[in-house]
């Protein structure tokens, strides 16, 4: 990614996306949303599972921008 993070898809007994799973079980977030994962989003979260167990929980792209704000400048 534009971060230098490698990506991949992880397939679990070869037909089982595990990043499909996360959001179902609502453990992770959707950065690059298509119409499915963002109805299984929904999905969990309207069952309120997960993350979604929180009201308005932070999403991790956020709170890292936070936790840099936080830090000291050096100069």
């Amino acid at each position: 990614d534009r971060h230098g993070n490698s990506l991949g898809e992880i397939m679990e007994d070869g037909d089982i996306d595990v990043n499909f799973e996360m959001v179902v079980a609502g453990l992770a977030w959707t950065t690059t949303p298509t119409e499915e994962l963002e109805a299984l989003k929904q999905h969990a979260r309207d069952r309120g599972i997960g993350l979604w167990t929180e009201e308005n929980p932070t999403p991790p792209w956020l709170w890292r921008r936070q936790q840099s704000m936080l830090q000291s400048k050096s100069n």
